[in-house]
């Protein structure tokens, strides 16, 4: 390493990809034995290939609004090649309306998407919460309305900002 550059750049020289996870407690891992190793971002990240530098921005119970101030501008410091958003499940928990959620999610991919242009993006919808004993306490047939809204809102935001659902 010459002077003037950095630990974070010649890390950065030898790696091919810089993958950033933005996301909630699904991404971080919550709910396994080891949070920071096993998680579908980490999982992912070994798939991508050994010159990963991955960015696991996973904080358990945060909301879409929470994360354009906490993950965005982290992510985007971080220059990433590959970014992977999974925010909507507290959202769903916190009774976020639809509106709000798309409104968030719209600026969301805009920040990424004006900051790191070549990035690929990919948004994770809902899977099916009704399967999950967590939600057995909910009402079941307004909570497959409230993941019906929240799946198409995410697939056509997804879709006019050209990105990967």
């Amino acid at each position: 390493m010459h002077s003037g550059q950095t630990k974070s750049s010649a890390a950065r020289s030898t790696t091919s990809l810089t993958y950033v996870a933005i996301g909630a407690s699904e991404t971080f891992g919550i709910g396994t034995n080891a949070p920071y190793t096993e998680n579908w971002a980490t999982d992912l990240a070994m798939k991508l290939g050994p010159q990963v530098h991955f960015v696991d921005l996973g904080v358990p119970g945060i909301l879409i609004h929470q994360a354009l101030q906490v993950e965005v501008p982290v992510a985007v410091d971080a220059h990433p090649n590959v970014v992977t958003v999974w925010l909507a499940v507290n959202d769903i928990i916190g009774n976020v309306p639809v509106s709000s959620y798309t409104q968030d999610l719209n600026l969301l991919l805009s920040r990424l998407q004006a900051a790191t242009p070549s990035a690929r993006i990919a948004v994770a919808n809902v899977p099916d919460l009704t399967l999950l004993p967590y939600f057995d306490n909910y009402d079941q047939q307004l909570l497959q309305t409230q993941v019906s809204a929240y799946n198409s809102a995410i697939a056509s935001t997804v879709s006019r900002h050209h990105d990967i659902l």
